[in-house]
């Protein structure tokens, strides 16, 4: 008997989660879960938490041939079965070795060595701040924007009971929605530790680990089924339109906010965004244009796969854009 402690909303919730514990084979995932926890434990032993201040970049970044593998090549390719990060760029990694041999890294630092010293300082923090429980903090360490998946992954390996093997936020504030629970407009660090805390408070998932709820979570609700149809105008009355079809991209504008990856939040953003684009200080149309923005934001590049449609009435949606969300022209 599910008793009504939440309101009709969550008794509907928690009813469908009981359907779908029941249509899950705990059984069946539990070598993918020792398998999982495994892959984790080598992990820690190859690249312990305490040897991170003095850690060789060459032990970090993808594009090298390194015996045993790099901390990047293990987060993004080797533990995908801990929690998937795929997709985007290897500039989620925020350093990396390209395919002509060059260091590719942050654009306000002066060199790849100045960039890793900070980025490896901000990752010690991070994981300093976790052990002291300091969690909402890490969300200020802006070496580390830009990296929102690398950095919850990396979190979840050397701190498993306080976080879910989730590494998209999008997804995240799915699950968030559909148990009933605000939007969240905090970091991805704080949204995952908001969704944890959400999952816990259920009788029915009291027993899963966390790594179990990260493989529940995809069965009960996966947001990868869904389907988004985003409306979006490439100039006035569509004059990018043949542009963007040639191109593969599709413009939105507004391109001197930036890099919509670099923002650690929606708050964050919008401040840049108001900053700009004031609209004679009307809150209500700077709150409109930036929400129409942020909305790519909320698309899982990895997993989106709806159709995006020029605004002008008299043309069908006309096309598919799985992976590529730019913001403004790629020129």
């Amino acid at each position: 008997m599910i008793e009504d402690d939440g309101g009709s909303g969550m008794i509907e919730v928690r009813k469908s989660i009981a359907v779908a514990l029941a249509s899950w084979d705990r059984e069946a995932v539990a070598a993918r879960t020792a398998n999982a926890e495994a892959l984790r434990q080598q992990f820690v032993e190859q690249f312990p938490i305490d040897a991170w201040p003095d850690l060789d970049l060459t032990s970090y970044a993808l594009g090298q041939t390194v015996d045993g593998g790099t901390v990047c090549w293990w987060l993004e390719f080797h533990t995908r079965d801990v929690a998937s990060m795929s997709g985007g760029s290897s500039s989620k990694h925020l350093i990396f070795k390209s395919s002509d041999g060059s260091w590719r890294y942050p654009k306000e630092y002066g060199s790849v060595e100045d960039a890793w010293k900070s980025v490896r300082d901000a990752f010690a923090q991070a994981f300093q701040l976790a052990s002291e429980g300091r969690f909402d903090e890490i969300s200020e360490l802006t070496a580390l924007h830009g990296a929102a998946a690398l950095r919850t992954k990396a979190l979840y390996m050397y701190f498993p009971d306080q976080f879910v093997p989730v590494c998209s936020k999008t997804h995240m504030q799915h699950y968030l929605r559909v148990l009933g629970k605000p939007a969240s407009a905090w970091s991805t660090t704080e949204t995952n530790r908001q969704l944890l805390r959400a999952l816990k408070e259920l009788p029915e998932l009291a027993e899963l680990s966390s790594q179990e709820l990260g493989y529940f979570l995809y069965h009960w609700a996966d947001p990868r089924n869904a389907v988004r149809v985003v409306k979006i105008a490439p100039g006035e009355r569509a004059a990018q339109w043949d542009d963007c079809l040639a191109g593969g991209y599709i413009c939105v504008g507004w391109d001197d906010v930036g890099d919509l990856s670099l923002f650690e939040s929606k708050d964050e953003f919008r401040d840049r965004f108001r900053e700009l684009h004031s609209y004679n200080g009307h809150e209500a149309q700077v709150a409109r244009k930036s929400n129409e923005l942020w909305t790519l934001m909320e698309l899982d590049a990895a997993a989106w796969a709806g159709p995006y449609c020029g605004s002008r009435s008299t043309r069908p949606c006309a096309g598919y854009d799985r992976q590529r969300h730019h913001h403004g022209r790629p020129e």
